[in-house]
């Protein structure tokens, strides 16, 4: 019976409307279940190869080598030399990127050095204690290469913006299943060769082709998800398998408490989802990144930080699923762009204070949350906004949009240097602003998916600025109660802008 539904959905060639076809079907019984399951489980892995990044990234402090005094094998960190060898810093225990000169006296004593001269160097020490090695490690992205160290997370989603739009256009063409595909076979094929990358630049590539197929492990099943249930659940289904991708989010940062090697990460980031090429056995998308790139620069502990801002999308994403209906599309939209703007904000403000780590964390996490909260209904907004013929290419191509903000967000985020105030304020005052667009939308709680081009010109023409479903509806059962039904017929205007007749006159 699916097949069926799938096929109208696919080439129209019945003039049945999609919608009876569910509901004639039971659009949401046990089979529709089953399958919604197994295409929420691809966005785990979109997750993981995304944010994974911030682990096979992460940035170690470091040292210059001294050659004097250490053998590059068995190096460490700390020794007991860097007192007469190397300079202090005010940030960090040394300086990263600086050594005192040797003198004429060989050997590695307090004479030395020179302590009055400094130089830079060419080969570093870095600290092990959190990554044992990363891709900055491992290709010295530091120092005078450190301006290569955004290069990679721009590319990234410089690809999923392509990608948006390549698999937005062969879904809708050749058909979802396809479009799935070969988002998997991409994604694990490219993502474990970048584990093999002896350069910087062939690891670049490898992980901007990655990122072009990962986008329909996400984009392409939540398309699928809202075509195969029905209206009375579309919406909580739309929201729900956002908690999938969270999940994801939160395992990138389990992995490297027991992993510490940026290979085998990559590796397990993006090779297990080769699994789900099963698939073929069982069936036929700046804030929201922004705040995750800074999370380990939060105080406390970085690993429960980043796997924090990660986990909060869960609560985040169950809030929407129950209230996006009663309260409409654009309240917990624009609710969640304003939680992120103040929440953000009142984070870079806060004093760096070691007593207060728990305040700027609180904080961030609240911004989290409203990020959260705006991206997964973003993607259910727009599916509903966009012709059955067109839903495919427009969620890709808004979401190409989306990206911009995603190619430029390490750039933003690696304005503070360590100093997180800039960055934040920027994600904040961006989601404050979006807060305030969002008015300017249709409302589309409860409304059938425009079917035409013409549906969707039309849709929502003649709602109020900020139409709540249920206060709507509260209003329209009270007005029935109090004039009757077996009075006159008469027209009444809707002058509440209910969402579910676009506001048409009723006949009472």
């Amino acid at each position: 019976m699916l097949v069926c539904c799938w096929r109208l959905v696919e080439k129209r060639e019945s003039t049945m409307d999609v919608e009876e076809v569910l509901e004639r079907i039971n659009g949401w019984g046990r089979y529709q279940k089953v399958v919604y399951l197994l295409a929420c489980l691809t966005p785990i892995f979109a997750a993981t190869i995304t944010v994974g990044y911030s682990w096979t990234g992460y940035i170690s402090d470091h040292r210059c080598l001294v050659e004097e005094c250490e053998d590059p094998s068995n190096a460490t960190y700390d020794a007991p030399f860097l007192r007469w060898s190397t300079p202090a810093d005010a940030d960090h225990t040394w300086s990263r990127c600086q050594r005192y000169r040797p003198t004429s006296v060989r050997g590695c004593t307090n004479t030395s050095f020179f302590t009055n001269q400094s130089e830079s160097c060419s080969r570093w020490v870095y600290d092990k204690s959190v990554m044992e090695s990363t891709v900055v490690s491992e290709f010295d992205l530091v120092c005078d290469s450190a301006k290569l160290q955004p290069l990679v997370s721009s590319l990234f989603f410089v690809g999923t913006a392509l990608g948006s739009v390549i698999s937005g256009f062969v879904a809708d063409r050749y058909g979802r299943m396809i479009a799935l595909m070969c988002s998997i076979v991409g994604t694990g094929l490219f993502g474990g060769l970048g584990a093999l990358a002896s350069s910087y630049g062939t690891f670049t590539a490898m992980r901007f082709l990655s990122s072009i197929c990962q986008y329909g492990l996400f984009g392409v099943a939540f398309v699928w998800c809202t075509e195969f249930t029905s209206i009375e659940v579309r919406a909580f289904c739309g929201i729900i398998i956002n908690i999938f991708f969270a999940i994801g989010e939160a395992l990138s940062g389990v992995f490297p408490i027991f992993v510490k090697d940026w290979t085998s990460l990559q590796l397990i980031y993006s090779v297990p989802v080769l699994i789900f090429v099963s698939y073929w056995l069982f069936v036929v998308t700046l804030v929201y990144y922004g705040i995750g790139m800074v999370s380990t620069e939060f105080g406390g502990d970085v690993y429960v930080n980043f796997i924090l801002t990660m986990l909060i999308e869960i609560p985040s994403y169950l809030f929407c699923a129950f209230t996006i209906n009663p309260l409409g599309r654009k309240l917990v939209i624009g609710g969640a762009f304003a939680l992120t703007g103040l929440g953000t904000i009142l984070c870079a403000v806060v004093p760096d204070d070691a007593d207060l780590e728990w305040l700027i964390t609180t904080l961030a996490l609240l911004g989290k949350f409203g990020a959260a909260s705006a991206f997964s209904t973003m993607y259910l907004y727009t599916a509903e906004l966009y012709p059955d013929a067109l839903r495919a290419k427009g969620v890709g191509f808004a979401s190409t949009s989306g990206r911009l903000g995603a190619i430029i967000a390490p750039f933003i985020a690696d304005l503070g240097q360590g100093d997180t105030t800039l960055p934040l304020c920027i994600f904040g005052v961006t989601g404050l602003v979006s807060a305030g667009l969002t008015m300017l939308l249709p409302e589309t709680s409860g409304q059938d998916l425009p079917v035409t081009i013409a549906e969707a010109i039309e849709f929502g023409k003649g709602q109020s600025l900020l139409p709540i479903p249920c206060l709507v509806a509260r209003r329209q059962r009270k007005r029935e109660h109090i004039r009757g039904f077996d009075g006159p017929q008469i027209q009444l205007p809707d002058t509440e802008g209910d969402a579910n007749d676009q506001g048409h006159s009723k006949t009472v």
